[in-house]
């Protein structure tokens, strides 16, 4: 993704707490990107690897309103069930996030079945303008289908 998006001009950052660790590249990882696909050459230290930041999501590295677009995969409502920390995350996107950003979150659940307990989440959310797409591949089987939430600041 760093290589890509550097050889496209794209300004992206990519932000994950496992940053700060070695990346290892083993036969059988090329092997499964190959078959997802993949045409890129495997390196450590690709081109746009120092936009790859070891941080977590609530505590991102950005100035307040600095951010066009936030994209997670499978990080919030998959991994992370805790209501307080969700508070927290979603508050970080909207202080980083400029008037008119978006956060895009993939997968996540159909919006109108979910149900919050904590009252500050449903609070954040509300500073959200939500829209919600069923997304799928088609006959390319690396697109999962599921929901594609928009949030809106």
């Amino acid at each position: 993704m760093f290589q890509a998006c550097h050889e496209a001009g794209i300004d992206f950052y990519g932000i994950d707490p496992l940053f700060a660790k070695k990346v290892d590249i083993r036969f059988k990882d090329r092997m499964l990107a190959r078959a997802m696909g993949s045409r890129g050459q495997f390196s450590h230290t690709p081109q746009g690897r120092s936009k790859a930041i070891s941080a977590y999501a609530d505590a991102l590295p950005f100035a307040d309103q600095s951010v066009d677009q936030i994209l997670t995969s499978f990080l919030l409502f998959v991994w992370i069930k805790d209501e307080a920390a969700l508070t927290k995350i979603l508050r970080e996107f909207l202080r980083v996030l400029k008037p008119g950003g978006v956060a895009k979150l993939y997968p996540l659940p159909e919006w109108r079945l979910m149900h919050f307990k904590s009252l500050e989440l449903i609070e954040v959310f509300e500073q959200f303008t939500i829209r919600q797409a069923f997304v799928h591949g088609g006959l390319d089987f690396r697109v999962t289908p599921a929901m594609l939430t928009e949030m809106s600041k």
